[in-house]
């Protein structure tokens, strides 16, 4: 009798463990971001060293090849600020984000106040707060309502945003199941797409940042980028941020779009290509 207890008891375990795989654990969507930036970490401040080599276009919008590689250093102030300096042949450039806030100077003057969507490649590295990601997430269009399983190049993912019944979404936010890394963040705004690939996930100390980023828009090459090193730092000069400062040291460069024009034109990522390849171009 004892013999077929501890059998019977050892079938019930089983029986249990196959009922336990067969509904794996899906986390809600802030439950999920609580995770990756639990394994990602949140350093006080981080610099990244950086190429980005921008895709070359024909007459006709699309990528043939990329244009030679632009050096850039990254500076993060966790958990919304960031500012990015460019230099090339033909001038300088930099762009400063702090919350909702940017502002971008190019050879001294002020070109730009609303964030470019290509730009939007940083959310998943800079927003290292899960009610920030969350709200983002929420303002770009990508519905955090429910995650799912979505399988992506072999792997599995969680997936954040509206399935599409067996065809790729519009836009969404992936994350390795295993791994708990940001793989893949796509948008999609006024009728063009960004998606963003990450790869290589590279750790200094205990905080981890993608060695290899590739953006796409409108499923053509738009940009490679690559990190050569990234180095934890304890702070910044709140200075380094300042967009008020910003505006008021630099004047603004003629023609350029007021703030309501240019919020309608985020997506008017032709131009964007274009001034990039100027800006670049060695």
């Amino acid at each position: 009798m004892q013999k077929k207890a501890i059998i019977s008891f050892l079938v019930v375990l089983f029986v249990l463990s196959l009922g336990s795989r067969g509904e794996a654990f899906v986390p809600q969507t802030p439950h999920l971001l609580h995770l990756v930036i639990q394994k990602i970490k949140t350093p006080t401040g981080m610099v990244v060293y950086q190429t980005r080599q921008i895709a070359k276009v024909d007459g006709e919008g699309t990528g043939e090849d990329m244009a030679d590689a632009v050096s850039e250093r990254l500076s993060f102030a966790f958990p919304s600020a960031l500012r990015s300096e460019i230099s090339s042949k033909n001038g300088t450039a930099f762009t400063v984000q702090s919350g909702n806030r940017f502002v971008r100077v190019e050879n001294g003057r002020v070109t730009a106040t609303v964030r470019p969507i290509a730009d939007f490649y940083t959310d998943p590295m800079l927003l290292r707060d899960y009610a920030m990601m969350a709200a983002h997430l929420d303002a770009v269009g990508i519905d955090t309502q429910k995650v799912t399983f979505q399988r992506l190049d072999g792997g599995v993912c969680f997936f954040v945003g509206k399935p599409a019944g067996g065809s790729d979404p519009e836009s969404g936010f992936w994350v390795d199941k295993d791994t708990l890394f940001p793989v893949r963040y796509k948008v999609t705004r006024s009728g063009r797409t960004v998606d963003v690939r990450y790869h290589n996930w590279h750790r200094v100390s205990r905080t981890w940042y993608p060695m290899e980023t590739s953006i796409q828009v409108d499923g053509q090459p738009f940009a490679d980028i690559r990190v050569s090193r990234f180095e934890l730092k304890p702070g910044f000069s709140a200075d380094r941020f300042d967009v008020d400062g910003v505006l008021a040291a630099y004047p603004v460069q003629n023609g350029m779009a007021g703030e309501d024009e240019a919020r309608e034109q985020i997506d008017g990522l032709d131009k964007e290509i274009d001034d990039f390849s100027k800006l670049f171009d060695q």
